[in-house]
């Protein structure tokens, strides 16, 4: 068994997901991948590509933009498109549990 997340590989699981229209799972996949980018940075401050299950943290290079949060499939994932700095698209619902801010 993997006991590691690589975060690249869930982001592009996440677009895959949407593409074929399972928005409710790719909103928990970017939940779940959010939870452990934020647990990782509480408890080490630092980016990392891989992360553990268990604990969110010590595995993969330290500070890798790999590790940076997955911003792309979290707007695609709420329904919103960027065409220019001054259009934006939004469609459908929100599928996160509670408001964003």
């Amino acid at each position: 068994m993997c006991s590691s997340a690589h975060l690249p590989w869930g982001a592009l699981i996440g677009e895959g997901m949407l593409a074929y229209g399972y928005r409710q799972e790719a909103a928990e996949l970017v939940t779940r991948l959010m939870a452990a980018i934020i647990r990782n940075l509480k408890q080490k401050r630092r980016f990392r590509a891989l992360l553990q299950r268990r604990d969110g943290g010590r595995d993969g290079e330290r500070n890798s933009l790999a590790g940076l949060a997955p911003l792309g499939l979290f707007l695609e994932t709420l329904g919103v498109r960027l065409y220019s700095p001054c259009q934006v698209f939004l469609n459908g619902f929100n599928p996160f549990p509670g408001q964003l801010r």
